[in-house]
C-alpha cells in the first residue's frame, strides 16, 4: 500500500497503476543473478521486554544484492531456529545470502528468547512464541515505515513481504502468516496476546503500519491449530522431515531440548497438517516431504548435500509465482469500483460490483487513517487534503485517490 502511495505523491497524478517489480520472467527471483551482496548489519527496529523482565533491543541484519538496478524488490524477513531458547540472527546470514543472490531483499531478525530463572513449561512456552510475532510484526512494519518515510532505503515492494523462518523461526512465521483476529482464538491466547501489547503487539511504537504479508516460508515450523488455516490465507512454501521429532511433521507435541532430556510441550500441527489444510482450502501451497528421522538436516545436516538447492530454487519459483499472481489478478480488477462524491466534505459512498473484505483510508505519508466494512464513511472530522482509498476483494486490492475539501 505505501508504495503505491508513493508513486502517486511523486507523480502527482489521480490515475492509479499498480507497481510491478522486474520478476515474472523466469530468471530473476530464481537463478543466481549477483555474486555479491552488500549488508546493513544491526539496523534496529524495535525495544521490548523478555520473558524474564530485561530490557532487549531488537536489530536485523538486511542482505541486498550488489550492483542491482531494480528498486521494486520483494523482501523476505527471516526468524532463527533454536526451540525459542537460544539461536542469533547470524545463524541465517548463508540462507539470506542465498536469496539475495537471486535478487530479493531479505533480513535475518532478531527475536526475543526464553530468559526466565524456571523450567519452561506450556504457557510459558505460549508467552514467549506470541513475544515472537510481536517482534516478527515489529520487523515488517519497520520497512513500511521505512517506504513511507525515508524514501524507501531497501528498494522493496511492500506489496509483496514474505516471512520466514527455520524451527521455532518458522513457527514464528507461520503464525504471522497464517493466524488473524478472525480465527476462533481461546480466550487464554487473547489473554496472552493482549498482556503482550495486542493484535501488533508493542515492540515498535508504529502500529499505525501494517504488519499484513504475501506468504510464509516454513523450514519444520508448524501452527498451534489447524482450523486457524482458512481460505483468506497467504501462500506457504513448506520443507519437512517426515520423522521429526522436535517439530511435528504431521500433529504432535513440540519438544524442547534441554541436553540430557527433551521437555514435550504444546501440540501443534506441522507441515504435512498445514500442507492439507491449505489445499482443502484452496490456498497456494507446496510441501517437501524428506523421509528421514532428523529435524533441520537439509541445510547444514545429513540430507544438505541432496536438498539444499533443490529446496533454494523450489521455495525461489514459488515466491516469484506468488507476487506474479499477485500482478495478474490486480490488473483484472480494475475499474470495479466507484467514489462519489470525489471531492468530499462529509459522506464517501462507494459502489462496486462485488462485495468487498475492508475499506481503508491512508493519509498523504501511508498512515492509516480508517478501516471498515461498510461502504459509506463519514469523513467530515479528516483534515483537509488528498487521501488515498483501498478497497480489498477477495481477490486483491485497488487504491484510489479521494479529495476531502
Amino acid at each position: 500500500m505505501e508504495k503505491l502511495i508513493a508513486s502517486l505523491i511523486l507523480f502527482s497524478t489521480s490515475t492509479f497503476s499498480f507497481g510491478q517489480n522486474g520478476g515474472c520472467d523466469g530468471v530473476r527471483y530464481i537463478d543466481d543473478s549477483f555474486q555479491d551482496v552488500t549488508i546493513s548489519s544491526n539496523v534496529l527496529f524495535g525495544t521490548n521486554k523478555t520473558i524474564g523482565g530485561k530490557s532487549q533491543d531488537l536489530f536485523m541484519d538486511i542482505f541486498e544484492p550488489s550492483n542491482d538496478t531494480e528498486s521494486n524488490r520483494p523482501l523476505i524477513i527471516f526468524a532463527f531456529g533454536g526451540a525459542f531458547v537460544s539461536g542469533e540472527k547470524e545463524k541465517l546470514h548463508d540462507l539470506a545470502s542465498a536469496y539475495a543472490r537471486k535478487g530479493y531483499v531479505t533480513a535475518s531478525i532478531d527475536y526475543r528468547l526464553y530468559d526466565k530463572l524456571a523450567l519452561i513449561d506450556s504457557a510459558l512456552l505460549i508467552d514467549v512464541v506470541v513475544k515472537g510475532i510481536a517482534d516478527m510484526r515489529a520487523a515488517i512494519r519497520y520497512f513500511k515505515q521505512d517506504f513511507s518515510e525515508k524514501g524507501n532505503t531497501f528498494g522493496i515492494d511492500t506489496n509483496c513481504i514474505f516471512v520466514g523462518g527455520l524451527s521455532s523461526g518458522a513457527i514464528i512465521a507461520c503464525h504471522v502468516g497464517l493466524l488473524n483476529n478472525n480465527d476462533e482464538i481461546p480466550e487464554y491466547l487473547r489473554s496472552t496476546i493482549e498482556a503482550n501489547g495486542g493484535w501488533e503487539g508493542n515492540s515498535s511504537a508504529n502500529t499505525q503500519y501494517s504488519s499484513k504479508v504475501t506468504g510464509v516460508l516454513s523450514f519444520s515450523g508448524g501452527i498451534k491449530e489447524i482450523e486457524w488455516i482458512t481460505q483468506n490465507d497467504v501462500p506457504v512454501f513448506s520443507v519437512h522431515e517426515t520423522g521429526d521429532a522436535v517439530v511435528p511433521y504431521e500433529r504432535g507435541p513440540v519438544s524442547i531440548d534441554l541436553g540430557l532430556f527433551s521437555v514435550p510441550l504444546i501440540q501443534i500441527s506441522g507441515g504435512k497438517e498445514m500442507y492439507d489444510a491449505l489445499q482443502t482450502n484452496k490456498v497456494k501451497s507446496e510441501l517437501i516431504s524428506i523421509p528421514v528421522n532428523q529435524h533441520m538436516s537439509y541445510f547444514s545436516g545429513p540430507t544438505a548435500q541432496s536438498y539444499n538447492d533443490s529446496i533454494l530454487n523450489s521455495s525461489s519459483k514459488f515466491m516469484e509465482s506468488v507476487f506474479c499472481d499477485i500482478t495478474v489478478k490486480n490488473k483484472s480488477i480494475k475499474n470495479i469500483f466507484s467514489v462519489f462524491p470525489n471531492p468530499t466534505s462529509d459522506y464517501l459512498t462507494i459502489t462496486t460490483n462485488t462485495s468487498i473484505q475492508s475499506l481503508s483510508i491512508y493519509d498523504s505519508f501511508g498512515k492509516m487513517m480508517l478501516k471498515t466494512s461498510k461502504k459509506k464513511v463519514y469523513l467530515g472530522n479528516f483534515s483537509k487534503g488528498y487521501y488515498f482509498l483501498e478497497i480489498e476483494y477477495k481477490s486483491g486490492s485497488q487504491t484510489q485517490k479521494i479529495i476531502i475539501n
